[in-house]
């Protein structure tokens, strides 16, 4: 399943899923500027092996997805 394609379907609950699931939160893009919106961020200013556990989260749940 691409990102993309969750997103456009449904961003409300791709937050919640990895939220619950991967531990992870979204913040909508739009909240930075304009042109941010439709795109969700996470933080990644925190340690590389905390950000590295973080992407190998969303990547297990939106692996089950497919």
């Amino acid at each position: 399943m691409n990102i993309a394609d969750f997103l456009e379907k449904d961003a409300r609950k791709l937050k919640e899923l990895l939220l619950k699931e991967a531990m992870v939160g979204l913040v909508d893009g739009e909240i930075f500027r304009t042109g941010g919106s439709g795109f969700e961020r996470i933080n990644i200013s925190c340690t590389r092996s905390t950000l590295k556990e973080a992407l190998e989260q969303i990547v297990k749940v939106l692996g089950k997805r497919k």
